[in-house]
């Protein structure tokens, strides 16, 4: 079974390679001409010189991409590059639905054809970076340095991973809260998520602001923001733990009132996807085959402006 699941994973891997490159090599315009200049300059300096060089063409601070380009520039072709961690990043996501009671094909059809993996693997390249991070921390659940590592550097690959941190962290803060007030008892495992969720936001208190006063004045269209509200609803509706699912979907709101529902419906799509996934309940099977099919629509329509554009967003 073993071998089956490995020879299935390493199938994944090099389709979604190739699949990653064609796709990927012809999107050359919009924010990733930016990316690609920067990914051919960025080998000419040293470390220091070329984190600035890369906070000042990139207008960001966020360490872990910098760390990777700056390294791979020297090695690889930037395509090639991308297309491997789009390839573990996929094999990352069919692990981690599967984990959350997706059949194969599900897994599979997501991983491949699904509107918002789509974006990580081809428009949000920084942010990518931050879900893959994640991903790994979601399955190092018997492993907890390699967890706690994980959770904090996925924030420093992307600041916007502060909302599926605490999103996935609400039972354990609604957990300690309670025995705070009610039993006054304090773990010392909370204490060190807390702590390195607080250094984590010291240390990019200045990205953290600069993203967040952007995302305010740009990132707000009425049809994303009434699909915020539809998914928020759909996963109160399909949790297991409805009051801490209202919780966090007063999160949610909170944080589509800060910086624009456009840039949290990808995150309240994997929260809704977890919730239906965990529910196994039939009525929930049928939104899940209609989420399908709406995000194969878009897609389907994402792939082709960068086929016949060489960018997205049109």
């Amino acid at each position: 079974m073993k071998n089956k699941k490995y020879i299935s994973e390493i199938l994944i891997f090099i389709f979604l390679f190739f699949y990653s490159y064609i796709i990927g090599s012809k999107y050359i315009y919009s924010d990733q001409q930016i990316y690609r200049e920067v990914y051919d300059k960025i080998k000419n300096y040293s470390l220091f010189d070329a984190y600035i060089f890369y906070a000042r063409s990139l207008d960001s601070l966020e360490i872990v991409h910098f760390i990777i380009i700056w390294i791979g520039s020297r090695i690889i072709q930037k395509d090639i590059l991308m297309s491997i961690i789009n390839s573990i990043l996929g094999i990352v996501g069919y692990r981690v639905l599967r984990k959350w009671g997706s059949s194969k094909i599900n897994a599979v059809f997501i991983v491949f054809a699904n509107y918002y993996f789509l974006i990580l693997y081809f428009a949000a390249e920084r942010l990518k970076f931050g879900f893959l991070l994640f991903g790994i921390a979601l399955l190092s659940y018997n492993k907890k340095l390699i967890k706690i590592l994980s959770e904090i550097l996925s924030i420093f690959a992307h600041v916007q991973m502060i909302i599926a941190y605490i999103l996935y962290k609400m039972p354990l803060i609604v957990k300690s809260f309670n025995k705070i007030i009610i039993k006054l008892k304090f773990k010392f495992s909370t204490l060190i998520v807390l702590s390195g969720f607080i250094v984590s936001v010291i240390l990019i208190r200045n990205q953290l602001v600069n993203k967040i006063i952007h995302y305010y004045y740009v990132n707000k269209t009425f049809m994303e923001l009434i699909k915020s509200f539809i998914f928020i609803i759909l996963c109160i509706y399909y949790s297991k733990r409805r009051k801490i699912a209202i919780l966090q979907s007063l999160f949610i709101i909170f944080s589509v009132l800060i910086v624009g529902s456009t840039r949290v419906n990808i995150f309240l799509f994997y929260f809704l996807l977890f919730n239906i996934l965990q529910n196994q309940n039939k009525k929930g099977k049928y939104v899940l085959y209609i989420l399908n099919v709406y995000y194969l629509i878009n897609s389907i329509l994402f792939i082709k402006d960068i086929i016949f554009y060489g960018r997205s967003f049109l």
